[in-house]
């Protein structure tokens, strides 16, 4: 029996006894159960965001000093990460509603990937021509397993220009932080994750079936659940646990805003989507479709 149809079978069920049992029964019911997750459906899951990722990685100190040779870096290197290699975490990801719908009559979420797929990764700026941290390089045609996680802005005062016609703008400066994870350049016909539907779009594809999953959920339950889903994806960093990129914005008279972005980068393995609700309990954990 294929995938698809197997799934489907899943889902008649979980919708016929969605009027006896528990939303929460439900969904395990409905939830295939795949070894390669840490993370299980019904049990608590503990999130932590880009930034906090950053604080842990930073703390191992792996940055070669200015002083040092690099003898004695590799070997406070060596020791550092032998007494702190760093563990496998769910990170969270940005969440875009437009793309989560309910389907009354199924009583099922329908969430398609842009609902946690939504922000660019930069990795063709971290990871262009001459990138230092040994990643064959990328552009925008380039497709990888990985994922956009979260993008901060915050002004950063202001100034006046003018153009080449005398036009006067007061400029706003912006500082913004991309923040991303990357496992690696993505194969042809791969999929990062066992989607319910669609698929990931090739290389060059102009179109494909935009690929997604569902989860189960009581009528009743649906418009809390639906407020407060939270998206996340497995992950264990691997050296070198973190790239950094930069790109510059310059402001246009259409856009009187002059942007500097730092793109933080989270290198690893990236394992599989996670689900919750607001309380942080797992609502469907969707494993990935790559080695």
């Amino acid at each position: 029996m294929s995938q698809k149809a197997h799934f489907m079978r899943k889902s008649r069920i979980s919708a016929h006894a969605l009027g006896g049992m528990s939303f929460l029964a439900a969904i395990v019911s409905a939830t295939v159960v795949h070894g390669q997750c840490r993370s299980e459906v019904g049990k608590s899951v503990e999130m932590i965001t880009p930034p906090q990722l950053v604080v842990q990685l930073s703390a191992l100190d792996l940055k070669k000093g200015e002083f040092e040779t690099t003898q004695e870096f590799a070997k406070r290197r060596s020791v550092a990460l032998a007494g702190a290699s760093p563990k496998a975490v769910v990170i969270s990801a940005a969440v875009d509603p437009k793309f989560i719908r309910y389907d009354a009559d199924s009583q099922r979420f329908v969430i398609e990937r842009f609902a946690w797929a939504n922000v660019t990764g930069g990795f063709e700026t971290v990871f262009g021509i001459g990138n230092r941290y040994g990643v064959a390089p990328m552009n925008l045609l380039d497709d990888a397993h990985g994922l956009g996680l979260l993008i901060e802005e915050r002004a950063a005062g202001t100034y006046q220009a003018s153009n080449a016609y005398g036009r006067t703008l007061t400029v706003t400066k912006v500082e913004r932080a991309r923040y991303s994870a990357f496992d690696r350049r993505r194969q042809p016909q791969e999929q990062t994750w066992r989607y319910d539907f669609g698929r990931d779009r090739e290389p060059m594809e102009v179109s494909s079936p935009t690929p997604g999953i569902v989860i189960p959920m009581r009528r009743e339950q649906a418009p809390t659940v639906k407020q407060g889903l939270r998206f996340g994806v497995e992950f264990t960093p691997r050296e070198p646990f973190i790239a950094i990129g930069t790109e510059a914005y310059p402001p246009r008279v259409d856009r009187p805003t002059d942007i500097v972005e730092t793109i933080t980068v989270f290198t690893g393995k990236m394992g599989c989507l996670v689900v919750t609700d607001a309380t942080g309990i797992a609502l469907r954990v969707v494993p990935s479709g790559y080695r």
